[in-house]
């Protein structure tokens, strides 16, 4: 996944945590995940989500090449790996 460097999120329970001890912790420091599960709340639009974060930090252009265009291959990947687990 394409995360621009400037990007900073901390999601945990308690925000003042460092401990990712909860599967519903993540901890992105200048677009590099230091750990964490991606997931649906993570990503999405919602207000501290990564696609939010971008938006607002980079604009409608970087959030679509670097975050949306990256799930898209992401998808197209899994389609045509679960075609071939299909014909096997």
């Amino acid at each position: 996944m394409v995360i621009p460097r400037s990007i900073n999120i901390q999601r945990a329970p308690d925000p003042k945590s460092s401990n990712p001890v909860f599967d519903d912790v993540m901890l992105i420091k200048n677009g590099e995940i230091i750990f964490g599960i991606v997931e649906k709340k993570t990503v999405g639009a919602l207000q501290g989500g990564l696609m939010h974060v971008v938006f607002c930090k980079k604009g409608l252009e970087a959030t679509h090449d670097q975050i949306i265009a990256t799930f898209l291959s992401l998808f197209v990947y899994e389609c045509k790996y679960s075609a071939l687990e299909e014909k096997n």
